[in-house]
């Protein structure tokens, strides 16, 4: 099989072989192709139907885990979503990791509700008690640093649709307002 859009899919894949192995078996799938084939063929899918193919799948393993992470312990609606985040910065990020000080720095307005959360210990708090994110997610206390320690989970969140995941966290007046100061401050 030849793929049209091999070069969508290392991107997507950022290293990941079983990334790019489930994206390269929902587009042979897609693509109707079951067995192996005797002579090369272009297959005929978008990418874009094949990355939700593969998001769909993960959205089974992932979105409850993804949505306890950004509710934090005290899901507080009035509040700035220090959680939500946290993972919507890890969502951007160009590695597996992030560096706390230094998003903190790039945004100086959320220091008070995030800055408080890595303070006071609570991230890591967070990450030792909620055994069902405990494998997702590594926060070393003292280097201030969260990495993603699931590659597939790391794909679900660089995909993930974010203004209907902070919507259906949180009220919509707050979603609004972390997807104004992601925007705001990526500038």
């Amino acid at each position: 099989m030849e793929f049209p859009f091999e070069k969508e899919i290392v991107q997507s894949a950022d290293g990941s072989f079983n990334i790019a192995q489930m994206l390269c078996h929902d587009a042979c799938l897609a693509g109707g192709v079951t067995n192996t084939q005797s002579s090369i063929s272009l297959l005929a899918a978008s990418f874009e139907l094949i990355r939700e193919r593969v998001l769909d799948r993960l959205n089974t393993s992932f979105y409850r885990r993804a949505e306890t992470f950004a509710k934090g312990k005290k899901l507080r609606r009035e509040g700035r979503a220090p959680y939500l985040q946290i993972l919507k910065w890890l969502s951007e990020a160009e590695e597996w990791t992030i560096d706390m000080d230094r998003e903190l720095s790039k945004r100086p307005a959320l220091r008070g509700s995030v800055g408080q959360v890595v303070e006071k210990g609570h991230l890591a708090n967070l990450l030792e008690e909620i055994e069902s994110i405990r494998d997702l997610l590594h926060y070393d206390s003292e280097a201030r640093v969260l990495a993603v320690e699931d590659p597939k989970f790391f794909f679900f969140i660089k995909n993930l649709a974010w203004n209907k995941f902070m919507s259906t966290v949180y009220s919509t007046r707050l979603a609004v307002m972390v997807v104004k100061s992601s925007i705001e401050l990526s500038l």
